[in-house]
């Protein structure tokens, strides 16, 4: 008799806890259904505007985490948002909320991270690249696109130029362990400068390995070596 109790106890634990996960599992796919509900409809440029508040126009297959569809999205590189494709064919602005992260697009395995960073001393929430990870040490890129204003010349003869969207460098961030994500030195010295207690043999790596504070593969070397 306890030995069926005891049976008849864990089977009900065990459809509980099935109809509680597949209850989540539905949550989380209509929530990227549902997302329309308070989203907003995508920005639209003047068509006098040159350039794109994108670096890839088209949409792409996109995967979030813990969502099983997979939705057709495009990151907007000058307002920092993500948009896509619902159910009804309707172009909307992906809210900004931790559900919906991280988000990777398949094609190209980029994985973008919703995370709180630091800029120039300002306190940003916002999309950033997962570019290396090894140990609790992370290498985020943001991508940059700039807007300037549309001018009119007077001299000698009155000119017009354009508003136009401009692609700028790239900028890299670091998160080592559990501190706060800031930007990634540009040069030697902001590398001793945060790792003051390595000065000599960052010094000397940097030096024989001619490490290059401007090239991806290279801020890569300095992560590895640090976690080594």
């Amino acid at each position: 008799m306890k030995k069926r109790l005891i049976l008849a106890v864990i089977s009900s634990v065990f459809i509980m806890n099935a109809y509680s996960q597949n209850n989540t599992t539905t949550r989380l796919i209509d929530d990227l259904e549902t997302a329309t509900f308070g989203a907003k409809s995508i920005r639209k440029s003047s068509p006098e505007t040159q350039g794109s508040p994108y670096l890839k126009m088209s949409f792409f297959p996109a995967k979030i985490e813990g969502i099983s569809k997979v939705a057709l999205m495009r990151y907007d590189v000058f307002n920092d948002e993500f948009e896509f494709i619902n159910s009804k064919k309707d172009t909307l602005i992906l809210n900004k909320v931790a559900t919906f992260n991280p988000i990777t697009f398949s094609d190209e395995n980029v994985k973008y991270q919703l995370v709180n960073y630091t800029k120039k001393n300002k306190p940003i929430f916002g999309y950033l690249i997962n570019v290396y990870q090894k140990s609790n040490c992370i290498l985020f890129k943001k991508q940059n696109i700039i807007f300037v204003e549309k001018k009119v010349n007077s001299v000698p003869f009155e000119t017009i130029i354009p508003a136009k969207f401009v692609q700028t460098d790239d900028t890299y961030y670091f998160k080592n362990e559990d501190k706060d994500i800031i930007e990634f030195p540009k040069n030697r010295k902001g590398l001793v400068k945060m790792f003051p207690e390595k000065k000599s043999v960052l010094e000397d790596f940097i030096k024989q390995h001619n490490i290059d504070f401007e090239k991806e593969s290279d801020l890569i070397k300095i992560i590895d070596f640090l976690m080594s």
